[in-house]
């Protein structure tokens, strides 16, 4: 259940898109409890990531978080697609708004492989685009 700690620390989450120290989530509830309740949560649910010495990020690829870092930092996008050309093809981060809330998103990452002889970057936008 996405309780309003559990919201709260998605949206930090979602907008610093890389590790957040356990001490600086700590203004996203009044209740310890509840705040480690929707941390476990999130790491158990697959959601985010724990270090110990380093706090929480999202479980995603650093392209993938890149993605929705963006889409929540600018209401006028509704998609965000990063992407980096790589030897074993090209790898795609993809963050969508899926309803009004910043938490309604959907999220993916993709490898599209080479062809021998082919722009990677043009051919992987080609191949995205003609998944929709």
């Amino acid at each position: 259940m996405e309780t309003p700690s559990y919201k709260a620390v998605m949206r930090v989450l979602m907008t610093r898109g890389t590790w957040v120290d356990r001490t600086e989530l700590a203004s996203c509830s009044t209740c310890v409890p509840a705040l480690e309740d929707a941390l476990a949560d999130m790491v158990l649910n697959g959601k985010a990531e724990y270090r110990v010495g380093v706090g929480y990020r999202l479980k995603h690829s650093v392209l993938v978080r890149r993605a929705v870092r963006e889409l929540v930092n600018r209401a006028d996008l509704k998609k965000s697609v990063k992407l980096i050309q790589k030897p074993d093809g090209v790898h795609l981060g993809i963050a969508q708004r899926t309803g009004p809330d910043v938490l309604d998103m959907a999220m993916a990452a993709m490898v599209v492989p080479l062809p021998k002889g082919v722009d990677g970057v043009e051919h992987a936008m080609r191949v995205f685009m003609s998944l929709k």
